[in-house]
């Protein structure tokens, strides 16, 4: 097999596997794919405000503001107010929703998913694949 076609049937099973992670991580906990990104933002951040995940996203802010309290409902998501500006409102991913999304990592059922599309060594073909690409991109 040539270097370029293993690049990209790597390429190829990490996005299959992100799919499936995403369609897993939806089912699971009866999200939308708009709250998904909402979620995945804020959790890689130490916050936003609904301003810039509206930029960020580029989605209205009263459809990231509706989507923001569909979370905050779920228990997901907090609103934070800092005490130096009470006009800002900052969203932050919930403690308990953090501790539940760490959790994951020890999903039998999530970790049974994956391996049966993705045998060991595709799996790790995956891993570096996108390893590659996450120096790549920060690279840039």
């Amino acid at each position: 097999m040539s270097n370029k076609y293993a690049d990209i049937n790597g390429l190829v099973l990490v996005f299959q596997m992100i799919r499936k992670s995403l369609d897993y991580f939806a089912n699971k906990y009866e999200l939308s794919i708009g709250e998904i990104n909402i979620i995945f933002d804020i959790f890689f951040t130490d916050g936003m405000t609904i301003t810039e995940l509206s930029e960020r996203q580029g989605v209205p802010k009263s459809t990231v503001s509706r989507l923001v309290d569909n979370l905050v409902k779920k228990k997901m998501l907090d609103r934070i107010r800092p005490e130096e500006n009470r006009r800002i409102v900052n969203v932050t991913i919930s403690n308990s929703f953090r501790k539940e999304l760490d959790s994951l990592k020890d999903d039998k059922k999530f970790q049974h998913l994956l391996e049966e599309d993705f045998p060991k060594e595709k799996g790790m073909l995956a891993v570096q694949k996108l390893g590659e690409l996450l120096d790549i991109l920060s690279d840039k």
